[in-house]
This record gives C-alpha cells, sequence and structure tokens, in this order.
C-alpha cells in the first residue's frame, strides 16, 4: 500500500511538472515504463491483483495479456488516488 502510494504521488508529480513540456507524451510514456517492473510486485503482494491474475491464467488466457491488464489496474488507481486526492481504501469485499 505504501509503495503504491509513492507511485502515486511520484506519477502526480512527474505529471504536473511536465504538462506544458513540448515532448509531453514522450514524458508519459518514460512514466508508464517506470511503472513496468511494478506490476509483477503488485500481483505478488496484492490479494485482489494475485487472485484476478490466477483467475485469468486458469482460464487459458495468455501471461503477458494479464500482465499487462494488471498494469493498468494500477494506472487507473493511480489516477483515481490521484483525482481524489484521497489515499487508496478497498472499499468492498469479494462476496462468497
Amino acid at each position: 500500500m505504501a509503495v503504491c502510494l509513492l507511485i502515486v504521488l511520484f506519477v502526480q508529480s512527474e505529471l504536473n511538472y511536465d504538462k506544458q513540456h513540448e515532448k509531453a507524451k514522450d514524458i508519459y510514456r518514460l512514466v508508464l515504463d517506470r511503472i513496468y517492473p511494478g506490476r509483477r510486485t503488485a500481483i505478488q503482494h496484492d490479494k485482489e491483483l494475485k487472485a484476478f491474475y490466477e483467475r485469468r491464467l486458469a482460464t487459458g488466457k495468455s501471461k503477458n495479456s494479464t500482465i499487462n491488464i494488471v498494469r493498468n489496474k494500477l494506472i487507473l488507481r493511480m489516477f483515481a488516488v490521484i483525482n481524489r486526492q484521497t489515499p487508496f481504501i478497498q472499499h468492498y469485499s469479494k462476496a462468497v
């Protein structure tokens, strides 16, 4: 959780600084590339993402495709935290 918050703060800082830069698209791509290694760590340590990853692999989906979906989920979480200006809180639990 703390790592996710640090990543969010870093991304927010980078995006705020670079919005007016002439190569903003390249800078945005660089920020995404920094998130790339974090997706495997998230799968290992976030129970929800790990369960999602294992469910997709069990149904025969591609490992790389699933990892990219996890990356997108992380990015969506980060931007939600930035927009709300509050820490990430898991509001639901999976129904049994």
